[in-house]
């Protein structure tokens, strides 16, 4: 275990600028999260939740600040960078899911680990992330329409 926070904001703002003017969705904000710790992010709509996610996945940067993964600077990364990022080290599900509507709810979970590993699953990682939600072998045959 590291000595420095797993994920750190450091006086981070993103602000989008519009036809209207200036939108400020974050503003000065810090937050640190250990390896390991549980974090939700809860609050109004319009509130910044969204915008914080997103520069948590860093699917987006920050405006100002800092934000580090595993004390990496992700604004001074490249995008593909910040996608080998995304796809070793952060785990991120999505509001609204995105799942491949060709493939099974296995290959949907199967999927990140073959563009990782260029093979298909043969650890039991995907297995063992379905059972531990309750997926049966039928349930994970589905496809998600």
């Amino acid at each position: 275990m590291s000595d420095r926070p797993l994920i750190q904001l450091v006086d981070v703002s993103k602000v989008y600028h519009l036809e209207s003017g200036d939108f400020t969705a974050l503003d000065h904000v810090s937050l640190s999260i250990e390896e390991n710790e549980f974090v939700a992010i809860m609050g109004p709509s319009g509130s910044g939740k969204s915008t914080m996610m997103n520069q948590l996945g860093i699917l987006d940067v920050p405006t100002s600040g800092q934000l580090l993964m595993d004390g990496k600077n992700v604004a001074t990364m490249t995008n593909l960078e910040r996608t080998h990022m995304r796809r070793d080290i952060i785990g991120y599900i999505f509001q609204k899911f995105y799942l491949i509507l060709l493939l099974s709810a296995y290959e949907n979970v199967e999927y990140p680990l073959i563009l990782r590993h260029k093979q298909r699953d043969t650890t039991g990682k995907a297995w063992a992330v379905l059972k531990s939600v309750g997926f049966d072998e039928a349930m994970s045959a589905h496809r998600p329409n």
